[in-house]
């Protein structure tokens, strides 16, 4: 498995930084924090392994973070979550050549794919 972190330029010049772990899939999982969570925290972090290990590749991502260019979550809304969201799902659509893209979503961020995209076919809870 190979792992390299990723800058994705954000919609407003803000960067969305995450982390790519690859099998070399044609299919990408990518995770979407809750409130106040990141890309470090443990259920993005333990997320990684287990879609790796199952033939996936992984993308966890901090839609705010401690890097100089990132949002913060002081000033972090609905909308520019979405906006940020749309931006990651465009990088990995032009710039990789997955077959499917899923998005892994709790919390804050379910909410926010719900809104980026409300026709979405296929909704899953996991207990």
């Amino acid at each position: 498995m190979k792992e390299q972190y990723i800058r994705i330029q954000g919609p407003d010049h803000n960067g969305i930084y995450g982390k790519l772990s690859s099998v070399k899939s044609d299919t990408l999982i990518i995770h979407l924090h809750g409130m106040t969570h990141s890309m470090h925290t443990l259920l993005e972090v333990t997320s990684a392994p287990f879609f790796t290990n199952n033939g996936y590749d992984h993308y966890r991502i901090s839609l705010y973070e401690r890097m100089p260019d990132s949002r913060k979550l002081s000033t972090s809304s609905l909308s520019t979550h979405v906006r940020d969201i749309d931006s990651v799902l465009s990088h990995f659509r032009r710039a990789y050549p997955y077959k499917k893209i899923f998005l892994s979503a709790h919390s804050l961020s379910g909410l926010c794919t719900l809104i980026l995209n409300p026709d979405v076919d296929a909704i899953r809870q996991q207990l």
